[in-house]
């Protein structure tokens, strides 16, 4: 547990003191059904960085996952992705790589459904290895977080319920195993 508060108190004092300073605001997409609602690394090289990204559409025909490439300074491609599942996932909040699997991301919609997937960057699809519920879901939830770390080689599930007037945010967490 020492390790595990000693890590996130190092990521605390590297996000505070990112010079943010020359950094510039650029738009992605251009409409409302590719806002972003979750991301997660896919790659980063010296002039070139990619992004898993989630969106939170609801209707059939609207994207749910997307890649964004910025290279340099030049403008942000946004790749829409196939959804490749025989469920169509309502309300994507949140995209989180899994350690140690390249190009397997857990995404969680805002009922609390996580999905499984699989990016395939040569169909330009994501394809659904499998789905599960969060457990102890409170009435009414609404999630709006999820994330994995290792910490001391277990896998560590974090994930968020925004709250609403009657009840507050809660944050829960607990060990995972994604091949259960």
């Amino acid at each position: 547990m020492k390790s595990a508060i000693k890590s996130l108190a190092i990521l605390a004092v590297l996000l505070f003191t990112i010079d943010t300073s020359a950094q510039q605001w650029r738009p992605v997409g251009g409409s409302r059904d590719a806002s972003i609602s979750g991301m997660a690394l896919v790659e980063q090289g010296k002039d070139l960085v990619t992004f898993f990204v989630v969106h939170d559409n609801k209707k059939k025909d609207q994207v749910r996952a997307s890649l964004i490439v910025l290279s340099g300074t030049g403008p942000i491609k946004l790749d829409p992705l196939k959804w490749v599942g025989d469920e169509l996932p309502i309300d994507l909040e949140a995209a989180t790589t899994i350690p140690g699997k390249s190009n397997e991301y857990l995404v969680l919609a805002s009922v609390g459904r996580v999905f499984h997937v699989s990016l395939d960057r040569s169909a330009n699809s994501v394809k659904v290895l499998g789905s599960f519920e969060l457990p102890s879901k409170p009435k009414d939830a609404d999630f709006e977080g999820f994330a994995l770390q290792l910490i001391e080689n277990k896998l560590v599930a974090v994930w968020a319920d925004r709250g609403a007037t009657e009840r507050p945010a809660t944050l829960f967490w607990g060990k995972i195993d994604i091949s259960k």
